[in-house]
């Protein structure tokens, strides 16, 4: 049979090793990945009645995105870093309002779709620009 845990471990530890070697712009990228698919198992839980594990799921991507919103530089990102951090605040009251207000499924999928749209955005930046290694403005 096939044990759960064990697969669980293991993908942790792959985390962690990768985690180890990325530079700050793949460390985003993780951080956005690990919160887009902790929310498409939210749906799974779901169906299946795992009330604990939905708490759990939306709790760990409430954590990501605080995250997030704590690597913000507002000296130098200026408005861009001001806007970000009201854009990951929304979401993550976003989030924790979903029980309160029975709409869960459109807030999760509000949620993962903004997530979606900045982790693209964030993908999309040239590698001579990450880091601040590009041409300054």
């Amino acid at each position: 049979m096939y044990n759960n845990e064990a697969l669980a471990e293991y993908n942790q530890v792959g985390t962690f090793a990768s985690a180890a070697y990325a530079d700050p712009h793949q460390l985003i990228m993780m951080l956005y990945d690990g919160a887009i698919n902790r929310l498409a198992k939210v749906g799974f839980a779901q169906e299946h009645g795992s009330t604990s594990e939905v708490n759990k799921l939306i709790s760990d991507v409430v954590s990501i995105i605080e995250g997030l919103r704590e690597c913000l530089d507002q000296e130098q990102g200026g408005d861009l870093a001001n806007n970000l951090g009201d854009l990951y605040g929304y979401m993550v009251a976003r989030l924790l309002r979903t029980h309160i207000d029975g709409d869960s499924e459109e807030a999760l999928a509000e949620v993962s779709g903004l997530l979606q749209e900045l982790r693209e955005a964030w993908a999309g930046i040239p590698v001579a620009e990450r880091n601040g290694k590009g041409p300054k403005a």
